[in-house]
């Protein structure tokens, strides 16, 4: 069974909420109002820096959401962590790297579903065409094992 399908059935959901999505949101509140704010005057990395754009950015749209707090501590753990662990550091631009190396899939113009507040009016969630184009050219070119890791 799939990972996704077997979460998603009633007990096993209400389990890694109670148990796990609950007491992990409820840590961050108490990190994002317990840590220093990182900001480009506290810090020296310029990699830190674009975290810091990147959770402004990303914070920005979260104004209003009950989450914003928990969300908020996610980020300034990690952009704390970032800054003053070459260990981290190192291991994220790994990832980074990695992920930009391989056919990862970018949101390309859509945006997060549910709880995330747009500033233009137009409708992004559809599907991202150029995500189809990937798709139709992969059939074209007889790939199917790609095909297969574009459509969700």
């Amino acid at each position: 069974m799939p990972v996704a399908s077997m979460f998603s059935l009633e007990k096993p959901k209400n389990i890694i909420i109670s148990w796990i999505d609950n007491p992990l949101e409820w840590f961050f509140r108490i990190i994002a109002n317990r840590l220093a704010n990182p900001t480009k005057e506290n810090t020296n990395k310029y990699n830190t820096h674009i975290l810091i754009d990147m959770r402004d950015e990303f914070l920005k749209h979260q104004e209003g959401n009950s989450r914003y707090e928990a969300w908020r501590g996610i980020w300034n753990i990690f952009i704390v962590k970032y800054e003053t662990s070459n260990y981290y550091s190192d291991r994220f631009d790994h990832v980074l790297q990695l992920c930009f190396g391989k056919d990862w899939l970018y949101l390309e113009g859509k945006i997060p579903c549910g709880m995330w507040d747009r500033e233009d009016s137009g409708d992004v969630r559809h599907p991202v065409p150029n995500r189809k184009m990937r798709v139709v050219e992969a059939l074209n070119n007889k790939e199917y094992d790609k095909v297969l890791q574009l459509i969700d």
